[in-house]
């Protein structure tokens, strides 16, 4: 196993974000716009908003291809994901693109997933917690062969799988705990079956925390 810098296998740069003074920046816009908000699972392909080509060319703002890993390096560090469409991003967020045939995405996108913990607390002793790009380019990614990069993407890939299943059977779950809640009491806004009604002091004692 040998060890490369990430910027010596990657292109990395940061996005931009146009004017929000300007609205011919924003209305009707039709270029995908990530923020960190839209970072909710391996892929993105959705996001909320949209910028014109008039606010593209008047800022940082860079189109990453699809296949384009995005990394979170301010205020909320260390998310990942890869693009499944064209896209911008705001200034937040990172683009990597490989340019070794000696790395395969999947394992870097794993790779930069289970360094989340030491990123995030090396970027910790400012206002608003960030890293920037030459913290970036100097991480140490650390490359086995390809067929085992590949089964390495699979295994991983498998525990993320069951992972998913999980969170969806929570929710569900959760949805459970509601629809059997209402079952029993109604919408407590319009109390429907008249229970009595009391302030939460008349009944318990709660207390505040202290900060030292």
């Amino acid at each position: 196993m040998t060890k490369v810098k990430l910027g010596e296998v990657c292109e990395i740069a940061a996005g931009g974000t146009p004017l929000r003074n300007k609205k011919d920046y924003w209305e009707n816009g039709d270029i995908p716009w990530v923020k960190i908000k839209d970072i909710k699972s391996k892929y993105v392909s959705y996001v909320e908003e949209y910028i014109t080509e008039i606010g593209f060319n008047s800022s940082s703002a860079k189109i990453f291809p699809k296949g384009t890993i995005l990394y979170t390096i301010f205020a909320t560090i260390g998310e990942v994901a890869i693009l499944d469409i064209d896209a911008t991003t705001n200034q937040a967020i990172a683009g990597i693109s490989l340019k070794s045939n000696d790395i395969l995405k999947e394992y870097l996108y794993y790779f930069l997933l289970s360094i989340k913990d030491k990123v995030k607390l090396d970027s910790r002793g400012v206002a608003q917690n960030n890293i920037n790009l030459t913290y970036l380019r100097n991480i140490e990614v650390p490359i086995v062969n390809l067929d085992k990069q590949s089964k390495i993407c699979v295994e991983l890939g498998s525990i993320n799988h069951l992972i998913d299943r999980r969170k969806k059977q929570i929710k569900e779950l959760s949805n459970l705990v509601k629809s059997r809640f209402y079952e029993q009491f109604g919408d407590l806004s319009t109390n429907p079956y008249g229970f009595p009604i009391v302030y939460l002091s008349e009944i318990a004692e709660y207390y505040n925390g202290l900060t030292y």
